[in-house]
């Protein structure tokens, strides 16, 4: 066995052999192969890609070449470069008033569920408005304009017609029990504060905080939330972030001029805001939202319109948006249209700078919204100019013509009407046709004209860059022009809000009376035409009246009641003890039994009658 053995590892060998020598010619050909294209050609690996990567674009594309296709123009780089820095200025100043919206959501959260118990069986929907909804807060660096978040909220019932002015019945019957209803469950909670209930305003709100958020709750009123779903889909139209950070450009700079509500007679966040999109708008840099086309029931929404276009989309079933998902009402504004960057060599008006749009948005304003100065110098004159020297601002594709023809349809025609009351400013609401501008008066519009004409003379010859932004920050810390006082901070609160004090300076209200004190003040003396009027004297009892005589041509005045002697005024009066003020002859103060007690001699004593003491018969008629 040992010698049969032996051949066949000998064999196995022998294969091993042959294996490695055949394993290394393999390598020997692999390694030539690799070397073959460098011996040959001389040309690296990026070469020959360069090379099949032309020979499969053909010549219709074209190889590549080393002088074109690679190298940009000097211009065009530069061009692009600062676009872009352009473009992350208004992304970062955007993005630093963005808004959390967590304690937001969270309370909003928290008042459907309980008001859905509260309000059984009643549907509605609880819509957030304002700048919750646009995202145009001012920065939060602002010592009002930020620290605290201010959320606007709407109930709006299902099956139940808008309060507004053509149903004036809502009011009474759903409004008032509404926020009372509300008001007092808000005061049970001890998490919530109520700071006012106002139920006698044009619109009836309740006024509550917690520990992170105002709040305002109206009833029945949409338009809040139309307009402020309107604006939100303007913003995210356009050049990305222009509307936004104009916006918050141009109320940061009427706030430090205090012109920035409309309770001071100027104008409110909504109306600059829409003077921010219309100027966007004429530039270009901002699409039309609105229809161009008018139909036969004319450019406007009524309230009830507008309330079932509310409750048609509410947030609560848009992904935390009202409207369509995508944005935009349908039949009323379409959906949001991004604008690209415009290409290299294209002149846009947007690509300027923040500080430098504002300052264009300031020329706008002196020669387009107010260029009725060219007619009439005087601002006081101004509000009585008719409509065709003025200038309408729209955020609708209209002209001025068509514009003028448009508010006719408006239901609340005195708001563009100059010739009956004065009207300063004219911005139309798109969607309801209210003039924005009406709440605007003469000492506001003063104020408003002297600042724009303020900030273009400070930005005018200003050079672009850091130049103007620091021309921008230094306009905003100048104080405000007009000496005008600023707006009272509420509604209806002790100090905040009341139209006209309870007492005079220096006067407490219920208290004594101030020294020299002489009754009532001196009233005007009625006259006949042709009479003339005789002096006012102080109605002081008798002195009054022996004034009044001695002033009358026609002798003194019949004594109607000769037996009555006139008395001293009140506040000249002796208080003694015991003794009240009256008419007629002083009583002395004491239980009501005994104010007026008989004489004592006059008076028969009582007598015993059936056991108890009573007054006799006349005793008793007497």
């Amino acid at each position: 066995r040992g010698e049969e053995a032996q051949p066949a590892v000998e064999e196995e060998v022998v294969e091993e052999e042959a294996l490695e020598e055949v394993v290394e010619e393999e390598a020997e050909v692999e390694f030539e192969v690799e070397e073959e294209p460098e011996a040959e050609t001389g040309r690296d690996d990026a070469e020959l890609g360069e090379a099949e990567y032309a020979e499969g674009l053909g010549d219709e594309a074209g190889a590549l070449d080393d002088e074109e296709g690679l190298d940009w123009d000097a211009a065009d780089i530069e061009a692009v470069a600062a676009q872009v820095d352009i473009d992350l200025e208004y992304e970062t100043l955007n993005a630093a008033n963005e808004q959390d919206g967590k304690s937001e959501n969270v309370l909003l959260s928290r008042l459907r569920r309980d008001l859905v118990k509260l309000l059984h069986p009643r549907k509605f929907e609880l819509e957030p408005f304002g700048s919750f909804v646009t995202d145009l807060s001012l920065p939060s660096s602002e010592p009002e304009g930020g620290g605290r978040s201010d959320l606007d909220i709407v109930l709006l019932y299902h099956g139940v017609r808008a309060d507004s002015f053509e149903a004036k019945e809502i009011r009474d019957k759903i409004v008032a029990p509404t926020i009372d209803k509300i008001g007092a469950w808000l005061q049970t909670q001890a998490d919530f504060t109520v700071k006012n209930i106002v139920r006698k305003a044009r619109v009836p709100i309740i006024m509550f905080s917690t520990a992170d958020v105002d709040v305002d709750i109206s009833v029945q009123q949409p338009w809040g939330v139309l307009n402020s779903w309107h604006l939100r889909d303007l913003c995210a139209s356009g050049r990305p972030g222009r509307l936004r950070a104009l916006a918050r450009l141009i109320k940061l700079w009427a706030k430090s001029k205090a012109i920035h509500t409309a309770k001071d007679g100027s104008l409110s966040s909504y109306g600059w805001t829409m003077l921010a999109a219309a100027y966007l708008q004429e530039i270009g840099s901002l699409p039309y939202l609105r229809p161009k086309v008018v139909g036969a029931d004319g450019p406007y929404l009524d309230s009830d319109a507008a309330l079932r276009h509310a409750l048609a989309a509410p947030s609560s079933k848009g992904g935390g948006k009202g409207g369509t998902i995508g944005g935009g009402l349908r039949n009323v504004w379409a959906a949001p249209k991004p604008q690209p960057a415009r290409a290299a060599g294209e002149e846009d008006q947007s690509d300027m700078a923040p500080a430098e749009l504002f300052a264009g948005w300031l020329e706008w304003m002196s020669s387009t919204v107010f260029g009725f100065r060219e007619h009439c110098p005087d601002a006081n004159e101004s509000g009585l100019l008719p409509l065709s020297k003025r200038h309408i601002v729209s955020v609708r594709p209209r002209t001025q013509q068509e514009l003028r023809a448009d508010i006719t349809w408006s239901p609340r025609s005195d708001h563009w009407a100059p010739e009956t009351s004065a009207v300063y400013l004219l911005i139309e609401e798109p969607l309801s046709g209210e003039n924005v501008g009406r709440c605007v008066r003469l000492a506001g519009v003063e104020a408003i004209i002297e600042e724009v004409d303020r900030g273009n003379a400070a930005l005018a010859n200003v050079a672009e860059g850091p130049d103007m932004l620091a021309a921008f920050t230094a306009l905003l810390a100048k104080p405000p022009m007009s000496k005008r006082s600023g707006p009272l901070n509420g509604i209806g609160l002790p100090g905040r809000g009341v139209k006209r004090p309870l007492q005079q300076a220096g006067q407490v209200h219920g208290g004594a009376r101030p020294a020299g004190f002489q009754g009532r003040p001196p009233m005007r003396p009625l006259s006949a035409p042709g009479r003339p009027v005789r002096p006012a004297a102080p109605r002081t009892g008798g002195a009054w009246a022996a004034q009044r005589a001695a002033a009358n041509p026609r002798g003194p005045l019949p004594t109607l009641r000769p037996h009555i002697q006139p008395r001293a005024s009140w506040a000249t009066q002796a208080r003694a003890p015991g003794v009240r003020p009256g008419v007629g002859v002083r009583r002395p103060v004491g239980p009501p039994s005994f104010r007026s007690p008989a004489p004592p001699s006059s008076r028969p004593p009582p007598q015993l009658i059936n056991g108890s003491w009573r007054f006799s018969a006349a005793t008793a008629r007497r």
